[in-house]
């Protein structure tokens, strides 16, 4: 969408095709159905393609190409890509992570199992109460933050 808007604002997005390839099923998913149709309906009221359910296996730089699991591939001329989250190979080797591959952490404090050990942002696996994990998104990390310092003033 930031694409969108700056290639509008620079008065060239007619000549500019957009696409969104996802690995996920639906946009914002975790946010259940309503939004993520409202995003899917806002990305195509900007004539920007999305594509569902993609997970690319490997791109070609060279040749500007991407390739899905499945085999299909497509051409590009400028790629934004965000690979996979996983927890750096450090909190790995240190024993912080849980069978999930993920920090889990105490939903109040985000100290770890190990005491005055905490963690927040794209390390943790916080799961939701409907069952879902909390999205890779700043605005949580933030939260986090904020209740790792007022864990820490005691």
């Amino acid at each position: 969408m930031l694409i969108d808007h700056l290639l509008r604002k620079r008065r060239v997005r007619e000549q500019v095709d957009v696409a969104i390839w996802a690995a996920e099923p639906a946009p914002m998913g975790v946010a259940g159905p309503a939004v993520s149709q409202g995003v899917k309906d806002s990305v195509a009221e900007r004539g920007i393609a999305y594509h569902p359910s993609r997970q690319i296996s490997r791109v070609d730089a060279v040749n500007r190409r991407l390739y899905f699991d499945g085999g299909d591939e497509v051409s590009y001329d400028v790629l934004a890509v965000v690979p996979p989250h996983v927890p750096p190979v450090v909190v790995q080797k240190a024993g912080l992570t849980a069978p999930s591959g993920w920090v889990e952490i105490d939903r109040e404090t985000c100290e770890t199992r190990f005491e005055n050990v905490f963690a927040i942002g794209d390390v943790t696996g916080v799961m939701l109460a409907m069952g879902k994990p909390l999205p890779k998104a700043g605005v949580f990390a933030h939260a986090q933050a904020e209740a790792v310092a007022r864990t820490s003033r005691g």
